[in-house]
């Protein structure tokens, strides 16, 4: 194995090089825009200036990649919080009790986690960079991509990983060079959401920690406080289908003081902001079903080339974990040949997963639509039979905790939920 070329430098493809480097002499890392200096927001990331989770099995592969990753990030002014206990969720009446389910996760700024994992990638001798947008992929004999173009030029590769997330122009690329794209699957979570930096006076005590609304339908708003490096406060503030939070402070703070609870107000009270108001938009999130297509044993996609998500339940990065670990997994199952059909069976299920899981929770919106199939019902079915059993089988908090952290399948979840109700162990 030679020489290995990644098309964008986004999470995905920094984790992919990582991954790579272990196994190629060279890995080309291409991407259209320059690394910034310093933890600063990606021109190309526009929603990095946002609130931002990394899931638990997410950080696993992540420090496994990058040994350390999670004591760097407390170094920089990263906080670890326990799972349920020191992430607060709001359950639609009120705050959920306070309860430790064994998962941590890390809370800090995107542009932190973006500063790291380059700084680490670029370390690794095969790692090279250049700044270029693909133009095209090449085609060669049956079954093989040869390289891509860049610029005019070819560039010549062993394996070809797309990483050039919802931006690339992945669907033209394979048609160009012969290849029928997969089959895609869309729907409309339609959120849009505000966010800004502010200071931070606490570092201790009950309201230290991070504080999530998410809205339960027909609830359309939602809030998130982060505390993050530098002594500040993170915070989001969205709606959804159709209605907008305005970027300026009064109308800011005014939409946290019409939340169904005054958290979010006492937390901001005498603090101010630190940076600007800035917004984002998803109207659509898809999936492109490539476990359903034949594609070059030496083509691989990764992270938002085959699914995007609702952002509100922070799996993008996570799911693009997982799916470097599948890539790792694939080519210490047998080396360059047959590299797509070995990944591609895991990195979609990861990403179904999440896919379901987030389209369960949206469909109690009558405004919700796409191309939603049985399985997300099924999916919304068990998440409802699991909410009315907590009271009297608290131990599937743990079990809601591992799935929507990715470690195990929403119908795994549905076997805890089962086996509970039937009186067996789970």
């Amino acid at each position: 194995m030679q020489k290995a070329v990644v098309i964008g430098a986004g999470m995905a493809g920094l984790m992919a090089a990582a991954v790579l480097a272990r196994q190629y002499g060279d890995v080309i890392l291409l991407d259209p825009d320059r690394m910034p200096d310093g933890a600063l927001a990606r021109k190309a990331v526009p929603q990095g200036q946002h609130a931002h989770a990394l899931l638990k099995s997410g950080e696993e592969v992540m420090s496994g990649l990058f040994p350390g990753f999670v004591d760097d990030l407390i170094a920089r002014g990263a906080h670890q919080f326990r799972v349920r206990s020191q992430w607060r969720t709001w359950g639609g009446t009120g705050w959920a009790p306070p309860v430790d389910i064994g998962l941590t996760m890390m809370s800090q700024t995107r542009p932190l986690i973006e500063h790291l994992i380059p700084e680490r990638v670029m370390a690794l001798e095969a790692v090279s960079t250049e700044t270029g947008r693909v133009e095209a992929l090449v085609s060669g004999r049956s079954e093989r991509v040869t390289g891509v173009v860049v610029a005019g030029h070819e560039i010549a590769a062993d394996l070809v990983v797309d990483a050039s997330g919802r931006g690339g122009r992945t669907d033209a690329w394979l048609s160009g060079a012969g290849i029928a794209p997969p089959r895609k699957s869309t729907v409309a979570p339609e959120l849009s959401y505000t966010s800004a930096l502010f200071s931070r006076k606490i570092n201790q005590g009950p309201d230290f920690g991070g504080w999530l609304m998410f809205g339960h339908p027909p609830e359309t708003r939602s809030a998130v406080a982060l505390p993050v490096e530098g002594d500040r406060w993170l915070v989001t503030a969205a709606d959804r289908f159709g209605t907008t939070v305005e970027a300026e402070e009064a109308a800011f703070r005014g939409f946290l003081a019409d939340l169904p609870d005054d958290r979010f107000v006492t937390l901001l009270a005498g603090e101010k902001p630190v940076s600007d108001f800035t917004r984002y938009r998803v109207a659509q999130v898809y999936m492109r079903h490539f476990d359903e297509t034949d594609m070059p044993d030496n083509y691989v996609p990764i992270g938002d080339v085959i699914a995007t998500f609702n952002p509100i339940y922070a799996q993008g990065m996570s799911i693009a974990a997982l799916q470097a670990q599948a890539l790792a997994d694939a080519l210490a199952g047998g080396g360059a040949g047959g590299v797509f059909q070995r990944y591609v069976g895991r990195a979609v299920e990861v990403a179904r997963w999440a896919w379901l899981l987030g389209q369960a929770n949206d469909l109690g919106y009558d405004q919700f639509a796409g191309d939603v199939g049985p399985d997300v019902t099924a999916v919304s079915r068990t998440l409802q039979r699991l909410n009315a059993a907590l009271p009297d089988h608290p131990e599937l908090m743990g079990d809601l905790g591992q799935a929507i952290h990715l470690f195990v399948s929403p119908e795994s979840l549905e076997q805890a939920v089962e086996s509970a109700l039937a009186g067996a162990t789970p």
